[in-house]
């Protein structure tokens, strides 16, 4: 399982470029803010693949500037990326 984040600090979007490994696996990419509040997920339909997040919650508004944590889920496994929204 592999994922990277380009680029970073980012405004007003960063690219999510993914992939999860063995096939069959449920994948789920979940943004969470600083204070551990859900902002954003994303159930990806391929294996691999790259994804943007424009900085917006799930309702569509702006993500406030700060720091988020990318939680990526493949199966058992999960890798954590820090992401910083400058505005």
């Amino acid at each position: 399982m592999q994922v990277s984040v380009f680029p970073n600090p980012f405004n007003p979007a960063t690219t999510i470029a993914y992939d999860a490994g063995m096939k069959g696996q449920r994948t789920v990419m979940d943004i969470y803010n600083i204070g551990g509040r859900l902002v954003w997920s994303h159930v990806p339909r391929n294996r691999q693949g790259v994804v943007a997040w424009r900085g917006e919650d799930m309702q569509g508004r702006a993500a406030a500037s700060g720091v988020y944590v990318l939680v990526f889920r493949a199966g058992n496994e999960m890798q954590r990326k820090t992401l910083v929204l400058m505005k």
